[in-house]
């Protein structure tokens, strides 16, 4: 991030992923098939239409839309292009919206098509990042982790996906959210606007720094760990190790919870923590 400021940057947002759907064989493909078919009516063996199934996917092909109609501001593509076409759960003037999205991606897929592969390094030559929900219903889309540490601009798609540190996040301060009709709006005026990019990009790392940090997620970790141990009063029983053993044995689970012993070993030459040996129980460790 420090070898690209921020300013000679490529003044586009960023994003890369595959845009498929969870209707056709052209979007099941071998790593990316939902399962079981869906039933003659559209719904899925989930309890869902494969528009309710495809909340994600048809973000990313709004997203993509973008590129093909401001690709001065967006570089947003596919690695991948199948795009869904069932907006049956879809109300109102977005209906018309998801209409001509999928038009615009398809009468141009070329415009909005990329297959090469970006390492993570190249995130950080673009002032802006835009993050978009996951293929499967929506959901949480790992890409995200990355993206505060790279110096840029993050731009959240307005979806309805809740991270632990949301609470913390503040808009205009460390992050954009955005969709398709505010989008364009919101880059053109950051790109009149350096002080405001700066400080978004700076959040953005704050965000790296104070929450998504490997030390942060560890300590967080360990005070949901903490806080649930004192709800629960689990004291009262984990540290006493007579006691874990009577509500092991009287479980029959003696044998579910074994010590490991994990050691190291050469592997053409290489020290490798790969050997490893299962030990006594816990009923006999404590017991």
């Amino acid at each position: 991030a420090a070898q690209h400021p921020t300013d000679t940057r490529d003044a586009r947002a960023f994003w890369r992923g595959s845009c498929l759907n969870h209707e056709t064989r052209e979007g099941r493909t071998e790593k990316n098939k939902p399962g079981k078919a869906a039933t003659p009516d559209g719904s899925s063996p989930w309890g869902e239409t494969t528009c309710e199934r495809d909340a994600g996917n048809r973000a990313r092909m709004l997203a993509a839309s973008l590129t093909a109609a401001r690709p001065d501001l967006f570089d947003v593509r596919c690695n991948r292009v199948a795009p869904p076409s069932n907006f049956s759960c879809v109300r109102g003037g977005a209906r018309k919206e998801h209409d001509a999205a999928r038009a615009a991606i398809l009468n141009a897929p070329a415009t909005i098509t990329d297959a090469t592969w970006h390492e993570p390094h190249d995130y950080a030559r673009y002032r802006y990042l835009v993050n978009l929900p996951g293929e499967t219903s929506g959901s949480y889309s790992r890409n995200l982790n990355h993206l505060w540490a790279t110096g840029a601009v993050v731009l959240l798609w307005n979806a309805k996906i809740v991270e632990f540190y949301y609470p913390a996040l503040a808009v205009a301060e460390s992050v954009g959210v955005v969709d398709r009709a505010s989008a364009a709006d919101l880059l053109d005026a950051l790109n009149a606007d350096a002080a405001a990019r700066a400080r978004l990009a700076e959040g953005a790392l704050g965000i790296d720094r104070d929450f998504v940090c490997p030390e942060c997620l560890h300590a967080y970790l360990r005070d949901v760990a903490t806080a649930v141990r004192e709800r629960a009063n689990y004291a009262s029983v984990l540290d006493d190790g007579r006691a874990v053993a009577a509500l092991a044995s009287a479980a029959g689970a003696c044998e579910d919870v074994v010590r490991v012993d994990v050691a190291a070993k050469k592997v053409y030459g290489e020290t490798q923590w790969t050997a490893v040996s299962l030990k006594e129980s816990i009923c006999s460790a404590f017991g």
